[in-house]
């Protein structure tokens, strides 16, 4: 009994995701070579890469469905009494795939068997849901500016670049370069659901994503524009389900670094000087098996760093002639050494209502902490103060993922029965 109530805890702790990002199916229907039906199959479907299960069998017309399938790649299996075993293998699923796979049996002994290999395309006869799958090979190997998967959305038909402003989204957001706006067949942007491995992952303010994992740790991610199912609910204009990596049966992994800086970068042909932007994205994956065919496991990390300096801004800083004391200068709306535009009198504030005589202030009169400041500003060359400058922007980020996949099986399953813990004084 302890030993069970360990195995429960293990799997609360370290699985709750367990099959929760569900969203690939197997249908179709089981007949013998004359056409007739084969009720009470058994169809088993093994993921090729981790040994998992999942099996069913067909009702009294022929007809079977598997559902929670992971996207990967499955071998099927068909057996009934009487007849060879049904194999197809290779059998592709991605993310959201509903596929149609019809078995003919032959009358054979069960050591027979008829193997078919699955083709790279699967055909959903099933729905009328329009969808487009983005897979991990167009996420690594196309160029991806910043390395934000959400751009690859714009690669699915009928998505285009939208206003920001559409997406309620803007500079003083919390991450503002992680969600990419976008509308899907004339829809608003915060009309999209977004799903990270079956779970929301929406911004609750503003109903835009929030940032996906990077590219390294997810597997694919599916985008249905139209039609879809009324399990998605929540938003007209699109629903897109990211899928993450998980471990396998064997050990894989990769290390990274993306690079841009002066020394790699060629300079605009209308700069007059290389780009100082420098920005590294670096980290790397690693996954496998705690148990094989039962336990496992998926690690990923990136790191961002942005140094860069973001010129066109200005300010006024006090000339020479402030320094002195003297405001003169601001006695004359024309004066050019009047940044204002009007004519201002200085009050004195230790007499009410009385002037600095032509706008002089002693110098004994000025702030010791103002004083000590003015060495830390710089010296403009025009006469009313004006400076342009440049801002150094630094951005650091570090991003993790872990998650770890549990096979349940019958020995697995925790059924609490009061009258027998009684018994035994537990």
């Amino acid at each position: 009994m302890r030993k069970t109530h360990f195995k429960v805890l293990a799997i609360l702790l370290f699985c709750t995701t367990a099959w929760t990002q569900g969203i690939s199916t197997i249908n179709g229907s089981i007949t013998d070579a004359s056409g007739a039906v084969v009720p009470g199959a058994r169809i088993v479907a093994t993921e090729i890469e981790t040994g998992l299960v999942r099996d069913t069998l067909s009702n009294a017309d022929g007809f079977y469905v598997l559902t929670s399938l992971r996207p990967s790649r499955y071998t099927l299996t068909v057996d009934a009494r009487g007849f060879s075993q049904f194999k197809q293998t290779g059998l592709l699923l991605q993310a959201g795939d509903i596929i149609t796979l019809n078995a003919k049996l032959n009358v054979g002994e069960a050591s027979e068997s008829v193997t078919v290999a699955a083709t790279e395309v699967q055909v959903d006869t099933t729905t009328a849901t329009l969808r487009q799958v983005v897979d991990s090979a167009r996420m690594i190997d196309m160029p991806l500016n910043g390395r934000n998967a959400a751009g690859l959305t714009l690669l699915v038909q009928g998505a285009v670049a939208a206003p920001s402003s559409n997406a309620d989204q803007g500079a003083g957001k919390t991450f503002p370069s992680a969600v990419v706006p976008i509308s899907v067949n004339g829809g608003r942007s915060n009309n999209i659901s977004f799903y990270l491995d079956g779970t929301t992952a929406q911004d609750l303010l503003s109903n835009i994503n929030q940032p996906l994992p990077f590219p390294d740790a997810v597997q694919e991610f599916d985008f249905q524009t139209s039609n879809f199912s009324a399990e998605y609910g929540d938003d007209s204009a699109g629903v897109v389900n990211v899928v993450t990596k998980s471990g396998t049966n064997a050990f894989h992994g990769n290390a990274f670094e993306f690079v841009r800086n002066a020394d790699f970068d060629a300079r605009n042909f209308f700069a007059a000087a290389v780009d100082p932007l420098k920005h590294n994205q670096f980290g790397g994956t690693f996954g496998g098996p705690i148990k094989k065919d039962k336990l496992f496991f998926f690690l990923g990390y990136q790191g961002t760093r942005i140094r860069d300096s973001q010129g066109g801004h200005s300010a006024y800083v006090p000339t020479v002639p402030n320094i002195a004391g003297d405001f003169s200068g601001l006695l004359s709306a024309t004066n050019p050494a009047n940044p204002l535009g009007r004519a201002v009198t200085l009050q004195d504030p230790n007499a009410t209502g009385q002037l600095f005589p032509n706008n002089q202030i002693p110098i004994s009169r000025f702030d010791p902490v103002a004083k000590n400041l003015l060495k830390y500003l710089p010296l403009s060359s025009n006469l009313n103060g004006l400076i342009f400058y440049s801002e150094p922007t630094i951005q650091d980020f570090d991003e993790y993922i872990a998650r770890a996949d549990y096979s349940l099986g019958n020995h697995d399953v925790f059924v609490y029965q009061p009258e027998s813990l009684l018994k035994s004084g537990t």
